[in-house]
Parts: structure tokens; C-alpha cells; sequence
């Protein structure tokens, strides 16, 4: 049965596809994102703690990411990401978490930023085929296509991305001036603000053949 899954400052809540309340998970806790792959779903609670559920057999408490916190959430062949402030990127590994070290090394990383000269974040994640994509708040957009090994960056830092996501055959991201889109996995980008009340754009999805943004 479809549901949706709706993380809130009182714990992640279910509703069926007529918007009818169900069960809520971790009442009472903030969950920042969760993410669903088959039967099995993760989530950040609290801030900085991921936990794992394979539905049916109750939530299990994979690891803190202590001094970070988490922001956001994808898949990387059988392993998910976790994604944190300071622009750190993590990996589930079987019930526990380690940094992705190349990640720390990827190259341009010393020229990211944040407007107000505090640390960037890892802000947003997504998949397409064998590539993934993190957006950095400043610092672009990277790709990995060798399950991490290597991240090379893709859009202008200065294009200011506030979210990446992806479709098939697309990678769209919300910048400072409006939406970007790649049809190359992100080697070249087309910039399109007409029609937005306002080109500041902050949150982006893809819902059939429209593609849904916040500005």
C-alpha cells in the first residue's frame, strides 16, 4: 500500500496515499531525513544518530556521528551515505559508521564556503545509475562513480546549490539564480530562471513530467 514518510521535530510519521495519520516512529524525537530502499528504512534522530529499520523488526540504533550533524541521506550500490555539517560525508558499514576518507580529499574542498564565513555543509545527495551526486553549501556539486573512491566536481561552486536531485536522464539542481539541469551526468549545466516569482531557489523534485520548484 502506498504511504508517505514525513520527518518532523516529534518523530517520523506515516500517512496512507489519502493523507490519513498512522503509526509515528521515535515520538517525541527530531528526525531529520529518512531514506527507504525496499522493506528497509534509515533515518537521522536527534540530530546526529542513524538508526535502521527492517520494517517489521523494530529500529536499531546504528551509530552517532558525535561531534556533526547529520543532514541528509542516499544510496551508493549496497551501502547508504549519511551526509553532515562541516561538509563531511559517512558510510554505513553493517551496523556501524565510518568516513568516506577520499571525500575529505576531493579536490577543490578548500575553496568551500558559507556566505556568512561559518563551515559549509554536506546539504543534499542523490543517484543516478552508478553515479551519486553531493551538493556542498558552498561548494557545488560533487559525483562519484566508483562507489566513492574518487569525487570530482561538477557545477561552478558560485552557482550557489541549495539541492541536488535526480531523474532519469537528469540531474537538477536549486542554485542562487534558479534551476540547473544536466542530461551528461553533470559535465555541462543549462541555468533557467524565467517564470520563477523569484530566481533565489531553495528545494527541487520531479513528479512525473513536471518538475516541482521552490523559489
Amino acid at each position: 500500500m502506498p504511504r508517505i514518510l514525513a520527518a518532523s521535530r516529534d518523530g517520523l510519521r506515516e500517512l496512507d496515499d489519502r493523507a490519513v495519520p498512522g503509526a509515528v516512529h521515535h515520538a517525541g524525537r527530531a528526525v531529520t531525513t529518512v531514506v527507504q530502499g525496499g522493506k528497509q528504512l534509515w533515518a537521522i534522530v536527534d540530530g546526529s544518530e542513524v538508526w535502521h529499520t527492517a520494517e517489521g523488526d523494530g529500529w536499531t540504533r546504528l551509530g552517532d556521528l558525535e561531534h556533526h550533524q547529520g543532514t541528509c541521506l542516499a544510496f551508493m550500490e549496497d551501502d547508504v551515505l549519511v551526509g553532515s555539517s562541516e561538509a563531511r560525508l559517512f558510510r554505513i558499514v553493517g551496523e556501524g559508521i565510518e568516513p568516506v576518507a577520499a571525500f575529505d580529499r576531493a579536490e577543490g574542498r578548500s575553496t568551500w564556503y558559507t556566505p556568512w564565513g561559518g563551515p559549509p555543509d554536506t546539504r543534499s545527495m542523490s543517484e543516478w545509475d552508478e553515479a551519486v551526486y553531493v551538493n556542498v553549501h558552498v561548494g557545488g556539486i560533487l559525483r562519484t562513480e566508483d562507489e566513492g573512491e574518487t569525487w570530482a566536481p561538477t557545477i561552478d561552486i558560485d552557482a550557489d546549490v541549495h539541492q541536488v536531485t535526480t531523474a532519469e536522464g537528469l540531474v537538477l539542481a536549486v542554485c542562487a539564480g534558479g534551476l540547473a539541469t544536466s542530461t551528461d551526468h553533470g559535465a555541462t549545466w543549462t541555468f533557467r530562471s524565467e517564470g520563477l516569482e523569484a530566481p533565489y531557489s531553495r528545494a527541487v523534485t520531479v513528479c512525473g513530467d513536471a518538475v516541482l520548484v521552490s523559489a
